[in-house]
C-alpha cells in the first residue's frame, strides 16, 4: 500500500506543478492580451484625436483644441481623454524626463498603474508647443476576467487532481497492490516450507511474469528438496551399514577373547554335568552342582549377549546416560583382548555423575573403537586409560561460539605413537597403518561421525614415542 501511496502522490504533485505552471502562464497571456488589445486601441483612437486637435490648434488656436478632448470624453464612456503639458501647469507636475524625451521623438508612452492602462501620445502645435493627449481606461473588466478564469483553472486543477488521485489510487489497489499482497503472501508460504503453493497473479505484466518465475523457483525447490531427501536417505543407509560393517569387524577381534572367556564356564558345565551322570554326587551336592551349571550358564548366556548387542544394527535413539557405567562396561568387553596381548585397562574420573545424552549403543561403538586402536598400538606391559572429566573448551566446529563446558572422555595409551604425516588422515574411511586382518580403516571415521552427530568432535594428542590420546568431547546435559 504504501508504494501505491507513494506513487499517486508523485503523480498528482506532478499533474499538479504542471497544472499551477500552465495556469501561471495562461494568467500572464491573458494580462498580456489585454494589455496589447488595449495598447491598439488606444493607439487608434489617439492618433484620430491627435489629428483633431493639431488641425484645430492650427486654424483655430491653442483654446479651442484644448476643448476638443472634452467635447469626445462623453460622461459615462468607459475611456477619459485629456490634455496634458509635458512641462506640467497648474496643480500638476511635469512628467519625468524619460517620457519627456519619448514624446518629443514622437513615441507614445503607455503604463499601468495597477487600476487604469494610461496611454500618452505626443501633439506639435505651432511655434514648436508640444502637448499631450491622455487616454486612461479602467482595469476592472479585465481583473474581473483574469480573477475568474484564475479561479476557473483553480477549480478544475483541483478536480483533475483529486480525480487522478482517486484513479492512481484505485487502479493501483487492483493493478499492484493486491498482485503485490498475493506475492508476498506467497513468498512467505514457500519461505515456510509449503513448495506445492501456486501463485496465481492473473494478467500479462511483470508482476504475473514474477508469479511465475515464484512458482517455478518453488517447483525448483521442491525437486531439490526431493532429490537432498533421497540422498541424505541414501547417504545415511550407506552410514549405517559402514558403522555395521565397523561393529563386525570389531566383532571379528573380540571374537578369539570372547571364545577363550567362555572356555572356563564350559568347562565347569561339563565337569559338573559327568559328575551327575555317574552318580558321583547325590542329594546336596547334585543340588550345588546344578546351581553351579545355571550360573556359569548365565554368565555364558551374557557374554554372548554383550557380544551379539554390539553386533546387531539398531536405529539410534538417543537416551540420558551414564559414562562411568558404559566405559566400565566397555572395558569389561575387552579385558580378554587386553589381557592376551598383556595389557592392563584403567578407568579414571573424579565425578561421581557423568550423565549425557546420547545414544548408548552408538558411543559404545566410539568407545570401543579407540579402546581397541589403544590396545593395539600398545606394546605388552604397557596400559590404556579411559579418563572423564569436565572442560572448557571452544568447538573445533564451531570456531565462532564462546568457550563452554564439555564432558570430555580422553583415551590413553603408552604406545608408539602416531607419525606426523598420517595425522591428516586419520578420520578418512579405510585409511589404516595397521597390519592386514587387524583393522579396516573404518573405526575412527565411523567414530568421528558418530560423535559429530551427537554436537561433538574428537581431538588428537600424539608424539611419536609417547603415545596417543583421543579426547572426545561430547555436550552436557542441561541441569534440571
Amino acid at each position: 500500500m504504501r508504494i501505491i501511496i507513494k506513487f499517486s502522490a508523485t503523480l498528482v504533485a506532478g499533474l499538479c506543478g504542471i497544472l499551477v505552471a500552465d495556469g501561471i502562464y495562461t494568467h500572464h497571456r491573458e494580462v498580456q492580451y489585454f494589455a496589447n488589445d488595449m495598447r491598439l486601441d488606444h493607439l487608434v483612437l489617439g492618433d484620430a484625436v491627435v489629428a483633431m486637435v493639431e488641425k484645430t490648434w492650427a486654424t483655430q488656436g491653442r483654446e479651442e483644441a484644448l476643448r476638443v478632448p472634452r467635447a469626445i470624453d462623453q460622461p459615462g464612456r468607459h475611456l477619459s481623454l485629456g490634455l496634458v503639458d509635458p512641462a506640467g501647469g497648474p496643480g500638476r507636475p511635469a512628467l519625468s524626463r524619460e517620457i519627456r524625451e519619448r514624446l518629443a521623438a514622437r513615441q507614445p508612452v503607455v503604463s499601468r498603474d495597477g487600476r487604469y492602462q494610461h496611454s500618452l501620445l505626443p501633439i506639435a502645435g505651432p511655434g514648436g508647443d508640444e502637448l499631450a493627449l491622455e487616454i486612461r481606461e479602467p482595469l476592472a473588466e479585465e481583473i474581473a476576467f483574469s480573477n475568474g478564469s484564475m479561479a476557473r483553472t483553480a477549480v478544475v486543477t483541483a478536480a483533475m487532481i483529486a480525480l487522478c488521485a482517486v484513479l492512481t489510487f484505485a487502479i493501483g489497489f487492483v493493478w499492484m497492490d493486491r498482485p503485490i499482497r498475493t506475492l508476498c503472501d506467497g513468498a512467505r508460504r514457500i519461505g515456510g516450507g509449503d513448495l506445492d503453493v501456486e501463485v496465481q497473479v492473473p494478467g500479462n505484466n511483470e508482476l504475473s511474469l514474477l508469479a511465475a518465475e515464484l512458482n517455478a523457483m518453488s517447483r525448483s525447490l521442491a525437486e531439490a528438496r526431493r532429490t537432498v531427501a533421497a540422498e541424505t536417505e541414501r547417504r545415511i543407509e550407506a552410514l549405517e551399514q559402514l558403522r555395521q560393517a565397523d561393529r563386525l569387524a570389531t566383532v571379528g577381534q573380540l571374537a578369539a577373547g570372547v571364545a577363550h572367556e567362555l572356555g572356563t564356564p564350559l568347562n565347569v558345565v561339563w565337569e559338573s554335568g559327568k559328575m551327575i551322570a555317574r552318580g558321583e554326587v547325590e542329594g546336596p551336592d547334585a543340588v550345588e552342582s546344578a546351581r553351579t551349571i545355571a550360573a556359569q550358564a548365565e554368565r555364558m548366556t551374557t557374554i554372548i549377549r554383550q557380544l551379539l548387542d554390539f553386533a546387531r544394527p539398531r536405529a539410534a535413539v538417543k537416551e540420558p546416560t551414564e559414562l562411568v557405567a558404559l566405559v566400565q562396561q566397555t572395558l569389561h568387553f575387552l579385558d580378554n583382548m587386553a589381557q592376551k596381548r598383556g595389557i592392563r585397562l584403567e578407568v579414571s574420573t573424579s565425578q561421581r555423575e557423568a550423565s549425557v545424552e546420547v545414544d548408548p549403543a552408538q558411543m559404545q561403538q566410539v568407545l570401543t573403537n579407540l579402546v581397541v586402536n589403544a590396545i593395539q598400538a600398545t606394546p605388552a606391559g604397557g596400559r590404556v586409560e579411559v579418563a572423564l572429566a569436565v572442560a572448557q573448551r571452544r568447538s573445533s566446529e564451531r570456531p565462532g561460539e564462546p568457550a563452554a563446558a564439555w564432558q570430555r572422555i580422553d583415551v590413553r595409551d603408552t604406545g608408539t605413537g602416531i607419525a606426523e604425516q598420517h595425522r591428516p588422515h586419520l578420520f578418512e574411511p579405510f585409511f589404516t597403518t595397521k597390519d592386514v586382518g587387524e583393522g579396516t580403516g573404518l573405526g575412527l571415521s565411523v567414530s568421528s561421525g558418530i560423535v559429530k552427530e551427537h554436537g561433538g568432535w574428537i581431538d588428537v594428542d600424539s608424539q611419536p614415542g609417547a603415545g596417543s590420546c583421543f579426547s572426545v568431547f561430547l555436550p552436557l546435559r542441561p541441569a534440571r
